[in-house]
C-alpha cells in the first residue's frame, strides 16, 4: 500500500507579515508560542525521587522538540525567546517555486540570530496529520480545530 504525503508549510509571524494578503488567506492562525522556560523545567517530587530531574518539552505537531522549535525561531536559547505567533498550511500540491518563494522571503525577517532558513519549516507527513495534530483556529469562520 503507497502512503499518501502531504505538504504541512508553517511560517512564523514575521515571515506571515511579509506575505501578500491573498496568500495568508492560505494560512490559519495555530498558535502562539511563548514562555519557553515553561515548558523545559527542573520538577523535584520527593514522594518519587529527591533529585530533581530535567522535564524536557517533547514538540507538538509542529515542532519536534525545543531545539527545532528555537531554530525555527532564530534563536539559539530560550532565554532570548520573547513570543512567536504560528501559521499553518496544509497542501496536496507544493511546488519547488513555491518553496524557493518563501526560503527567499524568510531571508528578510528580522530575526537576532540568523540561524538556518528562520520561521519556515517544511514538513512532508503522511495524509491527514494535518488535521489530526496540528492545531489551528480559522478566524474568518470562527471555528477551531484540536482546541
Amino acid at each position: 500500500m503507497v502512503k499518501v504525503k502531504q505538504t504541512i508549510v508553517i511560517i512564523g509571524m514575521g515571515l506571515h507579515k511579509l506575505l501578500p494578503e491573498e496568500e495568508k488567506k492560505k494560512y490559519k492562525w495555530t498558535g502562539r508560542y511563548k514562555n519557553l522556560w515553561e515548558m523545559e523545567y527542573m520538577d523535584c517530587d520527593p514522594d518519587r525521587d529527591p533529585e530533581e530531574i530535567e522535564v524536557e518539552w517533547e514538540g507538538d505537531g509542529c515542532f519536534d522538540d525545543m531545539q527545532d522549535l528555537l531554530k525555527f525561531g532564530g534563536c539559539e536559547e530560550m532565554e532570548e525567546w520573547d513570543l512567536l505567533d504560528i501559521y499553518s498550511r496544509e497542501c496536496d500540491v507544493f511546488t519547488g517555486e513555491e518553496e524557493k518563494y518563501l526560503e527567499e522571503l524568510s531571508k528578510k525577517v528580522d530575526v537576532p540570530h540568523q540561524i538556518g532558513t528562520p520561521q519556515l519549516k517544511i514538513k512532508y507527513e503522511d495524509k491527514g496529520f494535518y488535521h489530526a495534530h496540528v492545531r489551528w483556529y480559522d478566524y474568518e469562520n470562527g471555528r477551531g480545530e484540536k482546541e
